[in-house]
């Protein structure tokens, strides 16, 4: 019996509570449209607005390592070695600054990365963005660049035995015209001969040649150089800070950590009674 007069007293009163809580409304309430408030005034009169821009970049798998994968090429939009150098021209030197404003995000089942920088300047941020992008396509374009000439160098040695065998072909198939229009002996026969070899010996280095040329022509339009899948866009709006937003969590948190207090404080005013109570009920010693 004693000891579920014990547990009686240790179980929480939920109606003990909620009156509490029901007479102080008006102090939570208050507190937590006090920090909603508080939160929306620093976010706008205190707090320095901050500008996003956004673009995709669509990647060449034929490009460098550190360009040819989305992962490869956000670490190296992200890395300090890439950016210092474009952000002095900007006069952005902080280190840690830098960290912070530019975020690179591979996009899932795709080759291409979503880029993300942000600054307080809408004007400097598009001019340090175009400088970002313009020098990572530059970088991850060279090698691109580099196998297209020599394809190129290629297909245009190809295309000179193209025509070279065809005037070959042409003056083989003229000689043939010549020696059947003519009278001739076994002198004739054998040069119709040697023009009949020449020309199935063309005719097949012919069909090779073309061959040749489709596939350079392929690979040509494979190396695909990277680009741009979106231009650089900055919404009028700040993306930081956000009056609303702060203002919603601020009043949230106010209220929680109002409620709990009182909630405390009404168990710290009860606790000597209780105790008070349970010494007048001890029995008298004998």
């Amino acid at each position: 019996m004693q000891n579920r007069s014990y547990t009686a007293e240790d179980e929480i009163d939920l109606r003990q509570l909620s009156l509490g809580l029901w007479r102080r409304r008006w102090v939570i309430l208050g507190v937590a449209a006090a920090a909603a408030a508080l939160a929306a005034g620093v976010s706008l009169y205190v707090l320095p607005p901050v500008y996003e821009s956004r673009t995709y970049i669509q990647l060449s798998e034929h490009s460098a390592q550190a360009y040819a994968t989305p992962a490869a090429a956000a670490r190296t939009l992200t890395s300090l070695s890439f950016l210092r150098p474009l952000a002095a021209r900007h006069g952005i030197a902080d280190g840690r600054r830098l960290e912070r404003m530019v975020r690179a995000e591979p996009v899932r089942d795709t080759r291409m990365v979503y880029l993300r920088i942000r600054h307080g300047d809408p004007e400097r941020l598009r001019a340090f963005t175009q400088d970002v992008v313009r020098e990572f396509l530059q970088l991850a374009s060279q090698r691109v660049r580099e196998r297209r000439e020599a394809t190129r160098r290629r297909l245009a040695a190809v295309q000179a035995q193209i025509r070279e065998v065809q005037r070959t072909l042409q003056l083989s198939r003229q000689v043939l015209d010549r020696i059947q229009t003519s009278r001739g002996g076994a002198e004739s026969g054998f040069v119709r001969t040697f023009a009949l070899n020449a020309a199935a010996v063309s005719e097949g280095v012919y069909s090779a040649l073309v061959a040749a040329e489709k596939d350079l022509r392929a690979e040509l339009v494979a190396l695909e150089l990277p680009s741009l899948v979106q231009e650089p866009y900055i919404p009028p709006e700040p993306v930081s800070p956000r009056p609303a937003l702060n203002a919603a969590v601020a009043g949230t948190l106010g209220f929680l950590l109002t409620v709990f207090g009182v909630i405390v404080r009404d168990a710290w005013a009860a606790a000597p009674e209780a105790q008070g109570s349970a010494v007048g009920t001890l029995p008298e010693a004998r």
